[in-house]
């Protein structure tokens, strides 16, 4: 009887990373549960040893299978250096198998996946999707196409939003380019139904993740943003900044996690912390520090830096709700622009006594700089933060809970309205300003899902 292969052996063959089995066996690694339970360093050393480190998505996928095989998930004790694993679920104890991505078992599903995207068929994919949760790319047998770029390219962008919200992804860049070439409608519309698919709370995290970049190379980047992004999102105060700025459609997020400041990334001369340009829908951040795991001693860095982002989505949130520049009203509504001016003299009389990050509101800007720095103080100061604010700006702080909060969740349960407003009027112009559209006779040739 043939004897049977060392776990270590199953799992690096069912990763498609069998090369690697006599360098494991090598050194002795051939427990699977054994390098499970290993710290971060002494697992690191293991991956040197065995020569995977140069290669990082071969890790990727070493450590993708190893949390399958086990049913744990690495995590790190945020006031340690030492790795724990916890259940991800109470079923977690039995093994998981390796999901293959071409298995000849799930090529009938993934073709029909394909049919129902053709068909823009929303409810048929939902129903391939809680058939076969482990599925990330759903490739078609023949193309190797993954189910997003199919979406994509069919204009399907109902389906598209249901498959981002079950963490559906792109095979690689090349495809996710894609969403590159299309054009200001379709960005427009895509935009739009990630914000009506409610299968997952989450939809506008992985909207913000996709949507930010890294100034240069940054080691657990993916990890950083979750974790940012996340923890801004466990506040009911800051959730609608979030879920705003993600509606915008051109979106892009700079993070530069080697300096604290927006320099390099800019060209300005003013050492900004974040910077953001409304209309082109662009932020910058510097978020030097950010890659170090969150510690007692770094912790206050990580909620400067948290603030400083939640401060320049603040800032693009209000553009998107009011289309006034980034005040906190629209410009027909005087009864809102006169309250709040009188709540900014207010303010202003109280200025020595206010926090440095409300007195630094106060030039130029005064209209679109005080109010963002209420999300600012708030993630500052997670649990002193509600205090700071009802003591020094009461009325201020009131505004924005009351007001600002309540125009940023309507305009969610709107779907971003404004964004859609200015695009039409941008095409209603350059069709000669006509005073009748019924006359036009417009025709879509090309249906937007």
């Amino acid at each position: 009887k043939k004897q049977e292969q060392p776990e270590i052996c199953q799992l690096l063959e069912q990763a498609g990373l069998g090369c690697y089995k006599k360098k494991f066996m090598e050194i002795g690694a051939d427990n699977v549960q054994q390098l499970r339970d290993l710290a971060e360093d002494e697992f690191g050393e293991v991956i040197d040893q065995v020569e995977m480190t140069r290669k990082p998505l071969h890790l990727k996928r070493f450590r993708k299978a190893l949390e399958q095989w086990t049913g744990h998930t690495r995590t790190r004790d945020p006031t340690t250096s030492v790795q724990r694993t916890t259940m991800t679920s109470s079923a977690a104890q039995a093994r998981q198998p390796i999901v293959d991505e071409r298995s000849p078992q799930t090529e009938g599903i993934r073709t029909k996946m394909h049919c129902a995207i053709d068909r823009r068929d929303a409810e048929q994919v939902r129903k391939y999707l809680q058939a076969e949760p482990c599925l990330e790319m759903w490739l078609h047998p023949l193309t190797k196409e993954s189910a997003m770029h199919r979406a994509v390219e069919k204009n399907a962008f109902k389906v598209y939003a249901l498959l981002l919200s079950h963490k559906c992804k792109f095979k690689n860049t090349a495809e996710s380019d894609c969403l590159r070439h299309l054009d200001t409608l379709q960005k427009s519309e895509l935009e739009r139904q990630e914000n009506f698919v409610t299968q997952s709370q989450e939809s506008h995290i992985y909207a913000l993740k996709s949507r930010s970049n890294s100034q240069a190379q940054c080691e657990g980047y993916d990890a950083i943003l979750d974790n940012l992004y996340r923890a801004l999102d466990s506040s009911d105060l800051l959730q609608p900044v979030l879920k705003v700025a993600s509606m915008a459609p051109y979106l892009s997020i700079r993070f530069d996690f080697e300096r604290e400041h927006t320099q390099c990334m800019t060209g300005g001369s003013e050492s900004n912390y974040g910077l953001t340009y409304p209309e082109k829908q662009r932020v910058f951040i510097g978020a030097k520090g950010l890659q170090r795991e969150p510690t007692h001693a770094t912790n206050h860095h990580t909620n400067e830096v948290a603030g400083t982002v939640v401060h320049e989505l603040c800032h693009l949130a209000l553009s998107l709700v009011y289309s006034n520049e980034g005040k906190p009203y629209r410009r027909a509504d005087a009864t809102t622009r006169d309250h709040y001016a009188s709540i900014l003299d207010d303010a202003k009389g109280r200025k020595k006594h206010l926090h440095k990050i409300l007195q630094l509101a106060f030039g130029k800007n005064d209209e679109e700089e005080l109010i963002v720095r209420i999300p600012h103080i708030l993630c500052l100061y997670p649990t002193e933060g509600h205090g700071i604010l009802q003591e020094q700006v009461p009325r201020l702080y009131e505004f924005f809970k009351k007001q600002v909060i309540d125009d940023m969740k309507q305009c969610i349960r709107n779907g971003c309205p404004i964004k859609d407003i200015e695009i039409i009027s941008k095409y209603n112009g350059k069709l000669g300003r006509a005073s009748s559209t019924k006359d036009l006779k417009i025709e879509f040739k090309t249906t937007l899902d």
